[in-house]
């Protein structure tokens, strides 16, 4: 048998599992209480039912409410007849009849209080339900318990909020309208002055309207879209599915929420739905992420341009003007700060029941009014202060004071636009049409350029003896002497010029390495545009060369010219050029006697080709050790042919006006006077030999005392018997001095003063070549020194005690060797 205390804790249990079972629950029978702080719960836990208080207010209110957003509601049943908290306690409940009603539990308003939601006309047995869509439900139940029928609904009486489910529409039976009404501030939730209904002249469409006026439609229905709303028409995947119904007892639209905007309940494993359509207090009609599906200016003339299509139907601000105190010149916005206003004001009457949205529209309809305000602490009423009023800030103030700025300079922007664009158009012709012209002038100023180019790269080829025609086609072109190429081919060849495909730099520009499509190296010099020499040296070198053949001159293959590019194309030497050799201390140990007495014999029968062989007759005029050129077996290979010239066979010289050369090889009757002959290369030779056999460089320096360059330091040397000083010391043995000796001897000949007493080419070879041939005596050469800034040829006095002078009307080009 039980003992007392185990009796008492069983009934303990059973209380809290009532309790709990109570507090859970989605019913409210007939003769229960829902108080505050008990709710209904719907089955899913979606929505709530309870007493809803909201901050700065002293009543309350039964709501609905989503069960995670306790201070958002979406239903109020008592909305314009809140229950005063000094009447006590406040309770919902079905009463013995089976009414519906919010009535006193207990206190001061027990006899003055009584809301019924809904009133039964006989007794019945009847019970309210919580439906997982938001729905409250009155029903008469049977003596069973299960439902006969309903009696009333939330969903039938809805407040500011269209849940999924509820309707707008017209019942034709007893002409009810379905629509919800907006709040009337942010801490009220008594009707505002905004409607979104059913347009009752038209159902198929919907209206919000602004104090019984319309203030936005939503255009006629068809085809699942409303005419003017892209937000609420089923398209493009949208939040809200809306669909309209009509028969013989009613018409309405409702909705329903797209599955991709359906959110899981984590507690109960379910798809709970939250969201709404809320019209606001300022007439916007938002969803549940609060972002606007509709929002129209209240003027006509304020600035406002559609952003949408929901917007052409803010048909609303048609009828409203802002007065011409408030129009341009001058413009108004409206700023908040906590505080009082003193002076002449004017209190709207609370029946005209007016939000702060109708206090503003008010306050800019008053040519006089600078500032507006809620009368009441929640947001309701209005009240307007004009002209002369003052505003006295108050800290810690809750009273907020909107304050009508006004600002000059909208209107003067709209003055200044119109003069701007008057301006704008002539001006933006003119310069239209100039840059028209510029454009045309250019293109005539490039064809004229193209022709000219084109002319001169037709000339240059027919001056190859090259039909022109080829000059049209693109790919590579062939003759028997010449090889053009594309500017594309060449590109490739380089790697677009890059810079670790460089060889070095050059007078006539940059050398770059490259291998053609067949695998041949080659090394392509690229004309620069900072170069001395132009399209005539460029010119003047295809043409020789490409008439020229032989193995002691380096053979070009081809050239490319593409628009101002101007490129040659030449075998490639692996070894670069002499001097890389020649003025190294370590490289030049690779230059034994044999090797230089071989590279002499290969400068020595690329000259006699040029002066006596080929079928011209050719002086070089820039021979130099940097344009000797090594193969892969130290065959010596003479190039850089763009100073050349052709020389006639009936004349021993000829003139020029434009004289060239390179500092210390140029012969003193081309350097003073711009006579060049055959015996000007004989000097270069002359000097170029003397490099050769000392390893020393022509124009550096061999006197402490003067500027003395290396011919006057070998001929003094020579004089006094001192010649051997002059041989590389690399050259030790006996047999290789003698004939080191016996160049210098031939190199002093070359270099003489007068062209007369140089030898030829043949005479050169033949000194060389035959030890036993007796030598002439030189005569002393000419040595250049620099004095004031002048170039001066120093000449032996037994020959001449002239100092000659450069003249000032002949250009001497001074290059410095490479």
């Amino acid at each position: 048998m039980a003992t007392s205390n185990e009796i008492m804790f069983n009934c303990f249990v059973l209380l809290l599992l009532m309790a709990f079972s109570n507090a859970q629950s989605d019913v409210l029978a007939q003769g229960q209480e829902i108080t505050p702080g008990s709710t209904l719960i719907s089955a899913m836990a979606t929505f709530s039912l309870g007493f809803y208080s909201p901050s700065l207010l002293n009543n309350s209110y039964i709501a609905i409410w989503y069960q995670s957003d306790p201070l958002n509601p979406v239903w109020i049943a008592n909305r314009n007849f809140a229950f005063p908290r000094d009447f006590g306690t406040p309770c919902l409940t079905i009463d013995g009849n089976g009414s519906l009603k919010i009535v006193p539990k207990e206190g001061t308003g027990r006899n003055e209080y009584n809301f019924s939601l809904f009133e039964v006309g006989e007794p019945t047995n009847s019970s309210a339900i919580l439906l997982d869509n938001g729905n409250f439900v009155l029903c008469v139940l049977n003596p069973d318990g299960s439902i006969k029928r309903q009696l009333w609904q939330s969903f039938d009486h809805p407040t500011d909020t269209l849940l999924p489910g509820m309707k707008l529409g017209i019942n034709h039976k007893t002409g009810s309208i379905w629509s919800i009404t907006s709040r009337r501030g942010d801490y009220s939730v008594l009707s505002g002055s905004f409607t979104l209904t059913v347009n009752p002249n038209n159902t198929n469409q919907l209206l919000i309207l602004h104090r019984g006026s319309i203030f936005w439609t939503s255009g006629n229905w068809q085809d699942g879209r409303f005419e003017f709303s892209e937000e609420l028409s089923n398209i493009n995947n949208q939040e809200f599915v809306f669909n309209r119904f009509s028969n013989e007892n009613e018409t309405f639209f409702n909705y329903s929420i797209s599955s991709l905007f359906q959110l899981p309940n984590h507690n109960k494993g379910l798809i709970e739905v939250q969201t709404f359509l809320r019209l606001g207090n300022d007439g916007k009609l938002v969803g549940r992420n609060w972002d606007s599906k509709v929002e129209c200016p209240y003027f006509e003339n304020e600035l406002f341009e559609p952003k949408n299509v929901s917007e052409v139907g803010c048909v609303g601000r048609m009828q409203h003007k802002v007065p011409e105190c408030r129009n341009p010149p001058k413009q108004y916005s409206t700023s908040q700060r906590f505080g009082n206003m003193e002076g002449n004001g004017l209190r709207f009457g609370e029946s005209e029941n007016l939000t702060i949205y109708d206090c503003e529209k008010n306050c800019i309809s008053s040519c006089d009014c600078i500032a507006f305000s809620s009368t009441n602490e929640e947001g309701t009423g209005c009240e307007m202060w004009n002209v002369g009023a003052t505003f006295i800030p108050v800290e810690g103030g809750k009273r907020i004071i909107w304050s009508l700025e006004v600002t000059e300079g909208k209107g003067e922007k709209r003055v200044w636009l119109q003069v701007t664009i008057g301006l704008i158009v002539p001006v933006t012709s003119l310069l239209l049409c100039f840059l028209v012209y510029l454009k045309w002038k250019t293109q005539i100023i490039k064809a004229i350029r193209k022709t000219r180019r084109d002319s001169e790269h037709q000339n240059f080829l027919q001056e190859l003896g090259i039909p022109t025609i080829m000059n049209k086609q693109r790919r590579d072109i062939r003759n028997s002497e010449l090889q053009f190429f594309s500017f594309r081919s060449v590109v490739s060849t380089t790697n677009n010029f890059a810079d670790n495909c460089k060889l070095g730099e050059g007078g006539f520009g940059p050398v770059y390495k490259g291998t053609l499509a067949d695998g041949q190296e080659v090394a392509i010099k690229r004309l620069s545009r900072k170069s001395g020499q132009g399209i005539e040296e460029f010119k003047n070198e295809v043409i020789l060369i490409a008439k020229l053949q032989h193995t002691n001159l380096v053979r070009l293959i081809g050239c490319c010219i593409h628009k101002e590019e101007r490129l040659l194309v030449y075998e490639y030497m692996p070894n670069k050029s002499l001097d890389s050799f020649l003025f190294d201390p370590v490289r030049k140990l690779n230059l034994d006697w044999d090797k230089r007495q071989h590279i002499i014999q290969g400068i020595i029968q690329g000259l006699l080709y040029l002066h006596n062989y080929s079928r011209l007759r050719i002086v070089h005029r820039d021979l130099k050790v940097s344009n000797i050129l090594l193969d892969g077996e130290m065959n010596a290979k003479i190039s850089d042919f763009g100073m050349a010239r052709i020389f006639d066979l009936t004349k021993e010289e000829a003139n020029t006006n434009h004289i060239v050369g390179t500092y210390g090889y140029i012969s003193p009757e081309n350097a003073l006077g711009g006579v060049f002959s055959l015996k000007s290369d004989v000097y270069s030779f002359g000097v170029l030999l003397l490099e050769i056999i000392t390893a020393r460089k022509n124009y550096d320096s061999y006197d402490a005392e003067r500027p003395m360059n290396l011919i006057g330091y070998a001929w003094e040397l020579w004089v006094n018997g001192r010649g051997e000083e002059l041989i590389d010391s690399t050259l030790c043995n006996s047999d290789e001095k003698a004939k080191a000796l016996r160049c210098i001897h031939v190199s002093l000949l070359c270099v003489q003063q007068m062209p007369v007493y140089r030898p030829t080419m043949l005479d050169v070879y033949s000194m060389i070549q035959n030890d036993s041939t007796q030598l002439p005596l030189p005569k002393p050469p000419p040595f250049f020194i620099t004095h004031n800034s002048k170039l001066e040829v120093v000449t032996d006095k037994s020959e001449s005690a002239t100092q000659i002078y450069s003249s000032n009307d002949m250009s001497v080009s001074v290059m410095v060797a490479r």
